[in-house]
């Protein structure tokens, strides 16, 4: 029925949940399963320490993480601050992006799924998400129905929902 199913992961819990529904799926049917990672453009030391177990980078990120969330504390004891915040490097999100796919892979080999990809991109998460459909060329789409998103999603409209506005494919969204 499947063939290619895609499962983009922040490492919340309902990108877990799909994560989870998705390897079911393509155990069950034999379909290869994408994972996507769209890394968390802006995000500072404080958000990462949410949205990875930060002991699982390797120590030379941990240590930049460090390194960026002192920086970030001293920046907001000065009273012209407000509002400021100090984005992580590209590595840093790369690495984090490594430790959420390690997570979800290990979910898809426990349903049983033989055949795999994973990817990482920068961006915007809907558009990474649509052009990675389209170059898997994904038949479903499996995506928690809200993720780490900020107030911002909230406000222009969750990227589930322009993912299924949007897309060629059947989605599934799950709570």
């Amino acid at each position: 029925m499947f063939k290619t199913i895609l499962v983009p992961t922040d490492g919340s819990e309902h990108a877990k949940k799909a994560v989870a529904l998705a390897s079911d799926i393509a155990g069950k049917y034999g379909a290869r399963l994408v994972l996507l990672h769209v890394a968390l453009q802006g995000a500072t030391a404080d958000e990462m320490n949410r949205l990875v177990d930060v002991k699982k980078l390797p120590k030379s990120v941990r240590e930049t993480v460090s390194r960026f969330q002192r920086i970030q504390r001293a920046a907001m004891s000065m009273p012209e601050s407000v509002g400021v915040s100090i984005p992580l490097p590209d590595e840093v999100l790369d690495a984090v992006a490594d430790v959420v796919l390690d997570d979800a892979e290990r979910v898809a080999k426990k349903a049983g799924v033989k055949k795999m990809k994973r990817i990482i991109k920068h961006g915007r998460p809907a558009r990474c998400i649509l052009a990675a459909e389209s170059d898997e060329k994904a038949d479903l789409i499996v995506m928690g129905s809200r993720g780490l998103g900020n107030l911002e999603g909230m406000l222009i409209g969750s990227v589930s929902h322009k993912v299924s506005s949007l897309s060629r494919s059947t989605c599934v969204t799950v709570k």
